[in-house]
């Protein structure tokens, strides 16, 4: 699948500002019922589903993408797609996070669906490189904008690249150049890092 209006300029900004390096987001493209003559209410439509059947169906389609809000990269644009018995009443207010909702056929694939897209976006993003924002500069000591949350452990090193911005477009990502330095942590606490450049 190819989703389209998966426009980067609307990312960017949003890592920068919630200090996030991966952006999920997601449209939902289809949400309908198969037959929509099968969800009238009036007594024609419920004597015909009686004695022919009736579809009642409904299919959900989203497209996932996870871009990289520093690199500018998408890591993941995939369409996912499921049916299932819809089985409530046109009239019906069945709220999508309710267990009524969950214990639905269609509730059920549709729980089935984000969790295989959860799994895709953990599986995609594990190996990918982190990025860390260096907070401050002291000689060769360091604050990194990383915490224990991170799965980082003091004695790790990493390599320090620089970002170099368009003046002439600043909404786009940096380019990214490698500059042979190395750091090495020291220390983490929740939400910062100490580290020094040997």
């Amino acid at each position: 699948a190819n989703p389209s209006g998966n426009d980067l300029a609307r990312y960017s900004p949003v890592s920068r500002e919630m200090g996030a390096q991966f952006v999920v987001s997601g449209v939902v493209r289809n949400i309908e019922v198969s037959d929509r003559g099968s969800w009238g209410s009036s007594y024609g439509n419920r004597l015909s589903g009686a004695l022919f059947g009736k579809d009642i169906n409904r299919s959900l389609v989203v497209d996932l993408v996870v871009h990289d809000g520093y690199t500018g990269r998408v890591l993941v644009e995939e369409r996912f797609s499921g049916s299932g018995r819809w089985g409530f009443d046109a009239r019906d207010r069945v709220a999508f996070s309710s267990n009524r909702f969950f214990d639905s056929d269609f509730g059920a694939m549709a729980d089935k669906l984000i969790d295989g897209m959860v799994e895709k976006v953990i599986r995609d993003i594990e190996c990918q490189p982190l990025m860390v924002k260096i907070l401050e500069v002291d000689g060769k000591d360091l604050v990194l904008d990383v915490g224990t949350d991170s799965g980082m452990l003091p004695g790790e090193h990493m390599e320090v690249v620089r970002a170099e911005h368009s003046l002439g477009n600043p909404e786009r990502p940096p380019e990214l150049w490698e500059t042979d330095v190395s750091l090495h942590i020291h220390s983490l606490s929740l939400d910062r890092a100490q580290a020094w450049m040997p």
